[in-house]
C-alpha cells in the first residue's frame, strides 16, 4: 500500500471514530434528557441539535463556525446546505421526515423519539463498516 492510500485510510478511520463518538454523544445526551431545558434559550422549547454540546456554535450567542465544518453536516442532502439550519434537514427515516418536517407533525418527545432511532440506525451502520 503506498504512503498515500494508507495516510487515506487513517483518515477514514479517523474521521469515523470522530463521528461516531460526536453521534453516541448526542444519543447519551438524548436519553440524559439533555433537551429538557435549554440553558442557552430558557424562554423557548430546546432545538434538537441546536442546544446540544455536540452543535459548534452551543456557546456562542451567534453562529461563529459555519454549520459545513460539523460532523453532520457529511448527513445533510446538498440541497439544503444553504438552510439556516441544515441539520433539521437530515432524513431521519426510510419516509424522509426531518426533524424541521417532524416539528409540525409531532410533540418534543415522538420528535426526541425519531431523532434517537436515527442516532443508533446510524450508529450501528457506522460500527458495521468500520469493522470490515
Amino acid at each position: 500500500m503506498t504512503t498515500d492510500i494508507f495516510l487515506r485510510v487513517m483518515d477514514m478511520k479517523r474521521d469515523t471514530e470522530e463521528l461516531l463518538t460526536t453521534l453516541k454523544f448526542e444519543l447519551e445526551f438524548i436519553r440524559a434528557n439533555g433537551y429538557a431545558k435549554s440553558l442557552r434559550s430558557p424562554w423557548r422549547d430546546p432545538a434538537l441539535f441546536l442546544d446540544s454540546p455536540t452543535c459548534l456554535n452551543f456557546t456562542a450567542n451567534v453562529s461563529v463556525r459555519p454549520c459545513d465544518e460539523c460532523e453532520l453536516h457529511e448527513f445533510v442532502p446538498a440541497e439544503h446546505y444553504s438552510k439556516t439550519v441544515p441539520c433539521h434537514h437530515i432524513p431521519l427515516n426510510q419516509s424522509g421526515q426531518t426533524i424541521d418536517s417532524l416539528e409540525w407533525e409531532t410533540n418534543e418527545a415522538g420528535l426526541e423519539r425519531a431523532v434517537e432511532k436515527w442516532l443508533e440506525d446510524t450508529i450501528t451502520r457506522l460500527e458495521a463498516k468500520k469493522s470490515n
